[in-house]
């Protein structure tokens, strides 16, 4: 039992003040994006970069053309650049 304790404690990871901030702004961040998509773009875009699904299965599952996702992804991410 005390190897299994040992092993745990060494998995803890412990995050600075500043980690902890930085995390929580970023997930804020996403959340707004996402947020401010149409429910039929935010499932593409995460089905595409959360759950990697390939072009091809996202298409289908909006009855889209491959071109026509692969343009929805790229208009949404192409304005997020700076």
């Amino acid at each position: 039992m005390a190897d299994v304790m040992e092993e745990m404690e060494q998995l803890n990871v412990t995050y600075t003040v500043e980690e902890q901030l930085a995390e929580k702004e970023l997930m804020e961040t996403i959340n707004r994006f996402l947020e401010e998509m149409s429910p039929k773009d935010r499932n593409i875009f995460v089905r595409r970069y959360w759950f990697l699904d390939p072009v091809s299965v996202i298409s289908k599952r909006h009855h889209m053309s491959a071109g026509s996702v692969k343009m929805n992804l790229s208009v949404k991410t192409i304005g997020t650049r700076r």
